[in-house]
Formats: structure tokens, C-alpha cells, sequence
């Protein structure tokens, strides 16, 4: 069984080395290299190839997601993961639509984040649990004022014409 490799990228050493322990031995997955910024990634890619990047999205220099677009300009045979502390709407749907295959919260179990992968591995999408609560919440707060259609205070006739 071919393996999958993966590249961690997370501008935190300890996150970087707790996620290759926390992967170490897995079955089908092979952890061939690190970096800790955006421009130490692209180098890596110069020597390494991957199938899955497990990426952060707030390092210096370069966001995670403005990576995960170059990526998928230049390296569209890559998969990526975002792993972040970042669970507000408007940076999932970001790093969504700049190509992200998954986005999970650092919260995340061991056990989400290896179904995660192997979802990512087959091409698949992932939301991460804590993400689901997050867009959830998002789509049914009231706390976003109403939209105002033009219409409010005109007569019925007005509104007819």
C-alpha cells in the first residue's frame, strides 16, 4: 500500500512536532517534511513532492490562504488541510474558495484529523466538527441587522409602480 505524504506547515515548532508525533506510525501516512513559513514551503516543494499539506493559516509573511492559492496554481497535484485556530466564517469560506480541501480547528481529535486526511487523500472535502458549530451558529444569529430592500415606508401603489 502506497503511502500518503505529508508536509506540516505551522509557523509554531511545538505544533509542527506534536503533529508528527501524533501522526508518527499511523498506517498510510508518512510525514516527509516541515516548514515554518509560506516562503520555507515553496522552497521545500523545489525538492520534496507531497499529497497532502497540513497547513495553518495565520504565520508571518504569508497567510495560509494566499499559500493555499499558490499551491494550487503551481502545485495543483497538492492537497490541502487547513488546521487553525481561526474559526470564524469569513476565514473558512477564504480559505474554501482559495482551494482548501478541509478546514479543522487545532481543537480537533486525533481521530478527526486521520478521517480528515484520508478524506482529503481521496479528493475529498472535510469540515471539521468545531467548523460545523461555527457555520452553524454564523447562519442563524440574529445578529446581523436587517437588509433594507428600498421599499420600507412607500404606499401600497408606490410599491406597485
Amino acid at each position: 500500500m502506497e503511502k500518503t505524504h505529508i508536509i506540516i506547515v505551522d509557523d509554531h515548532k511545538i505544533v509542527r512536532d506534536g503533529l508528527k508525533a501524533l501522526l508518527l506510525g499511523e498506517p498510510g501516512l508518512k510525514i516527509i517534511g516541515e516548514a515554518s513559513s509560506g516562503y520555507e514551503l515553496l522552497d521545500l516543494l523545489k525538492e520534496k513532492t507531497a499529497d497532502i499539506l497540513l497547513l495553518d493559516v495565520s504565520m508571518p509573511g504569508m497567510s495560509g490562504i494566499e499559500l493555499t492559492k499558490i499551491i494550487g496554481r503551481e502545485y495543483p497535484g497538492i492537497r490541502v488541510l487547513i488546521l487553525s485556530a481561526n474559526d470564524d466564517k469569513f476565514t473558512l469560506t477564504s480559505a474554501l474558495k482559495a482551494g482548501a480541501l478541509a478546514y479543522l480547528s487545532k481543537e480537533v481529535s486525533k481521530e478527526e484529523l486521520i478521517e480528515a486526511i484520508g478524506n482529503v487523500a481521496r479528493g475529498k472535502h472535510y469540515l471539521g466538527t468545531q467548523m460545523h458549530k461555527a457555520v452553524f451558529e454564523s447562519l442563524t444569529s440574529n445578529n446581523e441587522p436587517a437588509k433594507n430592500t428600498g421599499s420600507e415606508g412607500l404606499t401600497d401603489r408606490e410599491k406597485d409602480i
